[in-house]
């Protein structure tokens, strides 16, 4: 949707719009506390990209959300692969419940500390597992760094590309495979925000994609059919695109994107074997809005 106005969590939560009309008019914060639509609270900076997003809006990327709300549910096992603040492992927490588990993964130190502070305030937190460690392809240590603009969008920092050679800042880091941290586990869904280290991610995690281990993903890729989503559909998964009208969600099929500009643009995705996956998500309305 391209209308700013028109949004979902404006028209169903009238009072979020009405808030973040008021903000425009006054000084922004250097912190704030933002509560989301199902209670726990998150400290922000509002000048940072996700913070602003989360100051404004009362939640973090709808449509990765709202499938949580959608497929995830008390006593699953759920993993957030690039927590970042937490906004995700908490709608993660609260679905699975106290008899569920959230594995928590955030590789940048800095930013684990924040989303720390944030898993300590959500009222579920002991369902989750912090993990201050990168996702690859096996366990060891990586190059991560900070773009330049990280001071004013945290989420851009990132495993070193590479022949990348400009950065603001660079860490050593230890990383781990899903293979290794998960063993039995059924896990209902993992949601992968990881600029543009989705494939090393999903290689170090072939033993749970081979055994169905993973019954669904979320992750951002190119806005056309790439060699990551046919990696997926290999073992046996089927592949949408997630879109969003004010109404929900709309799931379509990436193989029909023609390569063009706005096949460069990024989309989220879900990757599942499961229909009634499907069918929950074909359902029209807006589970993460609702009080």
């Amino acid at each position: 949707m391209n209308n700013r106005f028109v949004q979902p969590y404006f028209v169903f939560r009238p009072r979020t719009f009405l808030s973040s009309l008021a903000k425009k008019f006054q000084k922004r914060p250097d912190e704030a506390w933002v509560t989301l639509p199902w209670g726990d609270t998150l400290r922000v900076n509002p000048h940072e990209a996700g913070g602003h997003r989360l100051y404004m809006h009362g939640i973090h990327d709808l449509v990765v959300t709202e499938v949580i709300f959608r497929v995830v549910v008390a006593g699953d096992a759920v993993l957030d692969v690039g927590a970042n603040l937490g906004a995700i492992t908490s709608a993660m927490a609260h679905c699975v419940g106290t008899a569920g588990k959230v594995y928590s993964f955030e590789a940048h130190p800095t930013v684990f500390k924040r989303l720390e502070r944030n898993v300590k305030s959500m009222r579920n937190h002991r369902a989750v597992t912090l993990i201050n460690k990168a996702v690859s392809v096996a366990n060891g240590s990586l190059k991560f760094v900070e773009a330049s603009e990280f001071e004013i969008n945290q989420g851009t920092s990132h495993v070193l590309r590479p022949d990348e050679q400009e950065y603001a800042a660079i860490y050593d880091v230890p990383c781990c495979a899903l293979d290794d941290v998960i063993q039995d586990e059924h896990i209902k869904l993992c949601k992968i925000d990881v600029e543009r280290h989705e494939e090393e991610v999903l290689k170090g995690a072939q033993r749970l994609l081979k055994k169905g281990q993973i019954e669904t993903l979320v992750f951002e890729d190119w806005n056309r059919q790439t060699n990551l989503q046919n990696y997926l559909r290999d073992f046996g998964y089927v592949v949408f695109k997630l879109d969003y009208d004010l109404f929900g969600l709309r799931l379509t099929d990436p193989r029909g994107t023609p390569h063009s500009e706005s096949s460069m643009d990024i989309a989220d995705f879900c990757a599942t074997k499961s229909e009634r996956v499907v069918e929950r998500l074909r359902q029209r309305g807006w589970l993460s809005l609702k009080s």
